[in-house]
């Protein structure tokens, strides 16, 4: 758990990425209370896969800017009441529910005014799995996007089908777009 809290906080601290941060450098941002519970060696090992991940093309593709009026937010927080019979992925809402979470990184395009056309939501995740088992990883969090994928929508005013959605698999370096799998059916 200290380990995937200490490598989010290293790729929330990302807008953009310009060039592969020194082990060092993650070392010094790292949050003091889950520093002192992985000790000097799991810290230095988890800064290492991180750098890792960041020289990863895929994830290196993902964190460079992209040309035209782009926004991040990190860490977006959002709160959203959902009717019965709405449908994540595999899961159906049984009752009227409140929702509440916090999307890892949410890239919004913009067009020339500023309003937004379309969006990427994307989630670290620090899972140490083998290959096989990326299937079953998948569907496990595809319920998981859908709900993100409807909260963006809703905060920005789109069509659920302009928002995409990305798994960043940390410990591989791996972008995985379940768009398709993270669908969202409205009740």
């Amino acid at each position: 758990l200290d380990w995937g809290t200490v490598v989010h906080k290293w790729f929330e601290d990302v807008e953009w990425l310009k060039d592969t941060p020194a082990v060092e450098v993650l070392l010094e941002s790292v949050p003091r209370e889950e520093a002192g519970r992985l000790g000097c060696d799991r810290l230095k090992q988890a800064a290492e896969s991180c750098v890792k991940a960041f020289a990863s093309s895929e994830i290196k593709a993902l964190l460079t800017e992209p040309k035209g009026n782009v926004t991040v937010c990190r860490e977006q927080d959002f709160a959203m009441r959902i009717s019965s019979g709405t449908q994540f992925a595999e899961v159906t809402m049984k009752e009227l529910s409140d929702i509440h979470g916090s999307i890892d990184r949410l890239v919004i395009h913009n067009d020339e005014e500023g309003t937004p056309i379309c969006a990427d939501v994307i989630d670290w995740k620090t899972d140490v799995f083998d290959q096989e088992e990326l299937e079953e990883k998948i569907s496990h969090y595809a319920p998981q996007l859908a709900t993100y994928r409807l909260a963006a929508a809703m905060l920005l005013g789109l069509e659920v089908e302009l928002v995409t959605a990305k798994l960043v698999f940390t410990k591989t370096g791996n972008v995985i777009d379940i768009t398709e799998k993270a669908a969202v059916l409205p009740a």
